[in-house]
């Protein structure tokens, strides 16, 4: 008689793991750890070649308010391609402004 080995039923983890959020330093401890020669990152000695064993994400979000911006850009570059267009039509139709 053959006999199915029954399935792992899945556990959830006990506590609960939220991405770490990076640790933001004060003037002072990076002051401090510059001072000690340590790494702003890890615990390890900074060097020109140094690599932290730990890998980090670096992350750049853009600003609220970076639409605003562009929008007004676009406006603008759409009155130099109008103020553009007018110019080739004066100029097909030969008018010259006195």
């Amino acid at each position: 008689m053959r006999t199915n080995p029954r399935p792992m039923a899945y556990k959830p983890p006990s506590v609960p793991s939220y991405p770490s959020l990076p640790k933001k330093l004060t003037r002072e401890e990076l002051h401090d750890r510059s001072v000690k020669g340590l790494c702003w990152h890890c615990d390890e000695l900074w060097s020109r070649d140094h690599r932290c064993k730990k890998g980090h994400l670096l992350l750049i979000e853009p600003l609220e308010d970076m639409e605003e911006e562009v929008q007004e850009h676009k406006e603008e570059v759409m009155d130099e391609e109008q103020q553009s267009i007018d110019f080739m039509m004066h100029a097909l139709t030969g008018y010259t402004n006195p």
